[in-house]
């Protein structure tokens, strides 16, 4: 008869905490697109969960992926996330785009982004509005 798996219980005294960052976009804004995923990775290897007050480029997004791959080993299996952009008016989109080819600069997008270790979220739901989050330490 196979024997139970037993779930390993904190030591006693031990407590579990949950750590998130909360990032304005602001914060980032100056930075490369490289230099901001190094940034919420810093912070995601740790161990927290990083909540950012915008959603991603889609080529951010697509660095996230590939720099996190990059890194994978032992002690960091990677990361989940996902981002809820608010939606845009056609006069603010048409705005935005044509700054962005006036400055050659690109500009974040309002929503909302939440990155954290894949060892610690458990699961993700998604629908067009909203997202929830279960994470186990």
């Amino acid at each position: 008869m196979a024997k139970k798996k037993s779930k390993s219980k904190p030591k006693k005294g031990k407590k579990l905490k949950l750590e998130m960052d909360f990032i304005s976009m602001k914060t980032l804004e100056g930075k490369s697109s490289d230099k901001k995923i190094e940034s919420i990775l810093e912070n995601v290897k740790e161990g927290h969960l990083v909540v950012l007050d915008g959603a991603l480029t889609h080529d951010e997004e697509a660095k996230l992926v590939t720099i996190t791959m990059e890194g994978i080993h032992e002690d960091f299996t990677g990361i989940e996330f996902c981002s809820l952009p608010k939606s845009e008016g056609k006069l603010y989109s048409t705005l935005v785009k044509f700054l962005e080819f006036v400055t050659r600069k690109k500009y974040s997008k309002p929503g909302l982004t939440l990155v954290g270790p894949s060892k610690i979220i458990r699961k993700i739901k998604r629908d067009p509005n909203a997202f929830y989050v279960s994470a186990e330490l």
